[in-house]
């Protein structure tokens, strides 16, 4: 977690300036006013007015970008997979971002490099700077859809192809996506602790295009609202829900044996709001992948048109989650009775399937 925004107050740059004044070498590596320092309230630029954090004069001081550089390279070559960027946007220079870039990437050609915004990421993502940003554009779509039932399948379904027309189709396969994170509230409490809703928003970004992520303890049930309460100790003495590490258990053996969940494009297969269902397929090559969800509170039949999602007549598909066996007919895939508030993960039958 790089934070090269700032220091602590007790770093050793900011404690020689605090010490030596002017004649400090690092004097300039901060945007001092006077001396000396004076902390409540800090005489010095300090981020969000934090006067534990003094801000590094990171854009427009060659000194500290090239400590910045050098301690980069450092981490990298000690063979660490990647960089997620705190405030990336608070540095407000192109080119220091395609600098560090270049001596990640010149380390080690395969780390990711992901910078945490919380909104449209296009200036960081053409190739030159960030690999992804922290998609909050999607963990927001999840919360009002599964958490909060705000809004409905159309829109919500518009509102990821939104999101996914921001960026080039390599860029959305790497998308860092969330359902929370130390900056929000726990998705099970935006869900008021409905399991069944949290369950299906984490399948969704299990089998959605993108790098899911999950918060250290989601994958045990654990809830909290916002700062410090989603930030609780892991539940160690054993107060796990599992159920809910069950299915992640399953759903990310499934992920990692299918290409199309991987890496497949992704697209609506069918959508209808008063019932609240949705599909959709992901394809990769000859792997294809159709999820279906029942998101009604009725069971209900479902069948699905696949004559344009390249599905022959006669292939038989199994739930990767349920085990249910089907064919496919006259290019229509029936399902007899899809539970309440349920999702279905269909792959060809002779398909690895996740373990249970």
């Amino acid at each position: 977690d790089g934070v090269f925004n700032h220091t602590g107050d007790d770093n050793v740059a900011f404690k020689d300036a605090e010490a030596n004044g002017p004649k400090s070498k690092f004097w300039n590596w901060y945007n001092i006013k006077g001396f000396p320092i004076v902390k409540n309230p800090p005489n010095y630029n300090a981020w969000w007015g934090f006067a534990t954090l003094p801000q590094l004069r990171a854009k427009e001081n060659p000194d500290v970008q090239n400590f910045l550089l050098e301690t980069v390279a450092d981490w990298t070559k000690t063979g660490i997979d990647g960089w997620r960027l705190d405030v990336p946007n608070e540095i407000d220079s192109d080119s220091f971002w395609q600098n560090f870039r270049r001596t990640v990437k010149g380390i080690n050609p395969n780390a990711y490099i992901v910078g945490e915004i919380w909104t449209d990421g296009r200036r960081w993502l053409q190739g030159d700077q960030f690999d992804a940003v922290t998609n909050y554009l999607f963990k927001e779509q999840m919360v009002e859809f599964f958490a909060k039932g705000s809004t409905n399948v159309d829109a919500v379904d518009a509102k990821l192809a939104g999101v996914r027309n921001l960026y080039s189709p390599e860029t959305n396969q790497v998308m860092f996506n969330m359902l929370g994170s130390h900056d929000t509230a726990r998705f099970l409490s935006e869900a008021g602790g409905d399991v069944d809703s949290f369950k299906l928003a984490s399948i969704f970004q299990m089998t959605y295009l993108g790098a899911p992520v999950v918060y250290y303890g989601d994958e045990v049930g654990m809830s909290g609202a916002k700062d410090p309460a989603n930030r609780g100790c892991f539940p160690w003495d054993g107060r796990k829900n599992d159920s809910i590490k069950s299915l992640y258990k399953d759903l990310i053996s499934l992920r990692a044996a299918t290409p199309s969940l991987r890496r497949g494009d992704f697209q609506t297969v069918m959508r209808h709001n008063d019932y609240g269902l949705w599909a959709y397929q992901r394809t990769a090559g000859t792997d294809k992948t159709v999820v279906v969800m029942n998101l009604g509170k009725q069971a209900r039949p479902i069948t699905l048109d696949l004559a344009k999602f390249g599905w022959a007549d006669g292939t038989r598909v199994t739930d990767a989650l349920g085990k249910q066996t089907l064919t496919v007919t006259n290019s229509h895939l029936t399902i007899p009775a899809a539970a309440a508030r349920s999702a279905m993960i269909f792959r060809p039958a002779d398909a690895r399937q996740a373990k249970r």
